[in-house]
C-alpha cells in the first residue's frame, strides 16, 4: 500500500511537470498574484517550506491535507507587512470531526494604499487625460472552505474551494465597439465603460504521506487551479503552482531518545505557472516544544532569498497559545518583509 501511494505521488508530480512545461510563454503573465504571497510567520520563517507541515491551520494556505491531523481545533491570524505600504491579513480555522476528518475555513485580504488615478477619456473624439487624485479603489480578498481526512494512519488527502475577488475600479469612456469571445465565437458589442472587477472560483488539492521511517513524510499540493479570465481584452490565469516536499526531524535519527530537542529539515520543489522551477530549503528547531528557531532559503527567486524567524508556544490549561515572527530578505528596491502570527489551539 505504501509503495502504491508513493508511486502515485511521483507520477502526479511528473505529469504536472509536463503540463507546466507547456506554459513557458506565460512567464510573469499570471493575475491575482496576491494569492502567491507566503502566508504565516511560521511558514515564511522556513523559507516557504510548508507542504509537509500538519496540525496547523495555516496549512489551509499551503496544503489542505495538513489539517487532517488537527486534534480538536486550531485558529491562527496573520499579518504580513508587504512592500510599497501594502499589508496582507489572513486567518485560518480548522476543526476536527474525529473519524470523519476535518474541516477548515480561511480568509485573506489585501490592504492596499490609495493610488493616484488618471483616466483617459474621449469627448467628441478628442483624447484627454483626467487627474482624479488619490483614491481607495483596489479590493483584493479570498475566502476558502476545506475538507481533509486520513485515509490510513500514514496517508492524508485534502481539498479546498475558494472564492477570489479583485476590483480595480470602474473606467468610463465614449460609446465604442469592442469584440468578445463567447463559446469560441468572436462577436462585436457596444460598450461605454470598463469595470475592472473579477470573481473567480479556484480549487486546491493536497496529500501528505508518512513513509514509516521515523517521521519522514512527503507532501504534494496543487494551488490556485481555475479557468482563465480577463480584464477587458487581456486574458490571464491565476498563479497556479505544483509543490512536492519532504521533511523529517533529523534528531529522531541522531538522538532518538532526546525528547527536549527537535530539528526538522524541509525541502520543497515548486513548479509555478509563471516562472521557472524553484527549490526551497527550510529548517525548524524546537527546544522543549516551547521556543522555536527557524531559517530558510529560496533558490532561483528574483527577489526573495533568505528568511528566518522565531516562535513561542505555551500551554494554558487545555489551550495552547502560539506566537510567531518572521523576517524575509527582499531584494531590489523593496523593503524587507516582516510577518507576525498569533494562534490558539486545543
Amino acid at each position: 500500500m505504501k509503495s502504491r501511494i508513493l508511486t502515485i505521488l511521483i507520477l502526479l508530480f511528473l505529469s504536472m511537470n509536463i503540463s507546466v512545461k507547456a506554459q513557458v510563454s506565460s512567464v510573469a503573465q499570471s493575475g491575482m498574484t496576491f494569492l502567491d504571497i507566503d502566508i504565516g510567520a511560521r511558514a515564511a520563517g522556513m523559507g516557504g517550506c510548508f507542504v509537509c507541515v500538519d496540525e496547523d491551520a495555516n496549512s489551509l494556505f499551503w496544503n489542505p491535507a495538513g489539517i487532517a491531523q488537527i486534534k480538536d481545533f486550531d485558529f491562527v491570524i496573520n499579518e504580513t507587512a508587504w512592500f510599497a505600504d501594502m499589508k496582507e491579513y489572513s486567518l485560518g480555522l480548522a476543526y476536527s470531526l474525529g473519524k470523519y476528518g476535518a474541516v477548515g475555513l480561511c480568509f485573506l485580504i489585501m490592504d492596499n494604499p490609495d493610488v493616484h488615478v488618471t483616466t483617459l477619456s474621449y469627448v467628441g473624439g478628442v483624447e484627454s487625460w483626467q487627474d482624479e487624485g488619490f483614491q481607495d479603489i483596489i479590493d483584493q480578498y479570498a475566502l476558502g472552505i476545506a475538507y481533509a481526512r486520513q485515509i490510513t494512519n500514514f496517508f492524508s488527502v485534502g481539498g479546498l474551494v475558494k472564492w477570489v475577488h479583485e476590483d480595480f475600479g470602474v473606467f468610463d469612456y465614449d460609446d465604442r465597439e469592442e469584440k468578445e469571445e463567447v463559446n469560441g465565437v468572436e462577436r462585436a458589442k457596444r460598450v461605454t465603460g470598463w469595470e475592472a472587477k473579477q470573481n473567480i472560483i479556484a480549487y486546491e488539492f493536497g496529500t501528505q504521506y508518512y513513509t514509516g521511517f521515523k517521521d519522514l513524510r512527503i507532501g504534494f499540493s496543487i494551488r490556485n487551479f481555475a479557468p482563465r479570465t480577463r480584464y477587458q481584452l487581456d486574458y490571464f490565469e491565476l498563479p497556479l503552482n505544483f509543490k512536492l516536499g519532504m521533511a523529517m526531524d533529523i534528531f529522531s535519527v541522531l538522538m532518538s531518545e532526546d525528547k527536549i530537542h527537535s530539528l526538522t529539515l524541509n525541502i520543497d520543489a515548486i513548479h509555478p505557472r509563471d516562472f521557472n522551477e524553484r527549490i526551497q530549503l527550510g529548517s525548524e528547531y524546537w527546544f522543549k516544544d516551547l521556543i522555536a528557531l527557524r531559517a530558510g532559503y529560496k533558490f532561483n527567486n528574483d527577489l526573495e532569498s533568505f528568511a528566518c524567524g522565531v516562535g513561542f508556544k505555551k500551554d494554558f490549561g487545555s489551550f495552547t497559545i502560539k506566537l510567531d515572527y518572521a523576517y524575509s530578505v527582499f531584494g531590489g528596491i523593496f523593503n524587507d518583509i516582516h510577518r507576525i502570527s498569533f494562534g490558539i489551539s486545543r
